[in-house]
């Protein structure tokens, strides 16, 4: 009995230190957003086109898609990848079973999807008025809806770990995708994400300006081919954070320091009102989720579960207007000291935030 019982033991404590191991967290310091979202239509709620003219590429105003076709890249073993299909797709159309699935703020979400072939794909956007200098945080979540089969209806992940991959890159305004000048995030596999195939996670990654003017790629592939290789975005976030960084001379030394842009503008500062209650004053190009995560800290929990305690006081909305006043916290307890919003560097069960800088 004894025996059984001290195997029962060893085998929790191995299972905790795989989920610990599988669960991964780079350890970054705590800093103040002081922006709003810098994105442009960052919950794909402003309308969409078809870029190109190509029926199957619908993509969300203010951005644009990148995509190989007909060549292979580095880890397909020679399989050459396609042009994907991509859709805007309404929360309506969508099957009941998947709308807390694949959507994130609103009533839009963007899907990317190629069956049976590799696929490399990236979205782009180029973000104006950065100050040289400051740092700034991307937030994006991602569900990689890869499957490697179907077993009675039912999804199976892929059974090779590197085939899927989440990166982000940036560089100055115009840069090409793929590019050398571009500065590249670490690359994001069920390698060094638990769980990476069907299931959402919240990427995050800091960078420094290096431009006024600087266009951000969010990039997603398979190496592989799959039944299916699909990915859901919405709810995207860049954001402004209090810290500075030195910014290398252009062509590494010899010539002049970009030139500073204009200066971002601090939050201010949310005080609780007599009653202990907290508002939030809506401002331009904000939406639930970005307003989860700036209070995030303030409630004690991280973004993903601040956004449904947020929409449930403001009486389940899906949708903000500027100027709108949204209640964060009901009237309680009075808090004698202010509260400043930023960033959750934590992680859930559900959905950790993975952090790098």
């Amino acid at each position: 009995m004894k025996h059984k019982i001290a195997k029962s033991v060893l085998l929790l404590a191995a299972t905790l230190l795989v989920a610990l191991l599988s669960f991964p967290r780079e350890q970054v310091a705590a800093q103040e957003i002081i922006s709003g979202n810098l994105f442009e239509n960052p919950g794909f709620e402003a309308g969409y086109f078809n870029q190109d003219g190509i029926p199957q590429i619908a993509v969300p105003n203010g951005w644009r898609m990148h995509w190989l076709d007909g060549v292979a890249f580095e880890g397909t073993e020679g399989v050459v990848a396609f042009r994907p299909e991509t859709v805007v797709w309404y929360i309506e159309d969508a099957p009941v079973s998947e709308r807390t699935l694949f959507w994130r703020d609103g009533s839009f979400t963007l899907k990317l999807f190629k069956p049976w072939a590799p696929v490399f794909v990236a979205l782009s956007q180029d973000v104006p008025n950065l100050e040289v200098g400051r740092n700034y945080r991307m937030s994006v979540p991602i569900f990689v809806d890869m499957v490697g089969s179907y077993d009675g209806g039912n999804k199976v992940q892929p059974y090779r770990t590197d085939s899927g991959f989440v990166r982000f890159s940036v560089g100055s305004a115009g840069t090409p995708w793929r590019s050398g000048d571009l500065t590249y995030s670490p690359t994001w596999t069920a390698e060094n994400v638990f769980p990476f195939y069907l299931a959402q996670q919240t990427y995050s990654w800091d960078f420094t300006a290096t431009a006024e003017s600087m266009t951000i790629f969010i990039e997603m592939g398979s190496r592989h081919p799959w039944e299916n290789s699909g990915f859901f975005i919405d709810g995207v976030g860049l954001y402004a954070l209090g810290t500075q960084s030195p910014v290398p001379n252009p062509g590494g030394g010899g010539g002049s320091a970009a030139p500073a842009g204009p200066t971002a503008t601090p939050f201010p500062t949310p005080t609780p009102r007599p009653d202990g209650a907290i508002i939030h004053t809506v401002n331009s190009g904000e939406s639930f989720w970005s307003i989860a995560i700036q209070y995030a800290p303030a409630l004690g929990v991280t973004p993903e579960e601040a956004l449904p305690i947020i929409r449930d006081l403001n009486g389940g909305s899906t949708f903000v207007a500027v100027g709108q006043e949204v209640l964060i916290k009901e009237p309680g307890e009075t808090v004698n000291r202010p509260i400043t919003p930023t960033r959750s560097l934590g992680s859930n069960h559900e959905v950790c935030q993975i952090l790098y800088d």
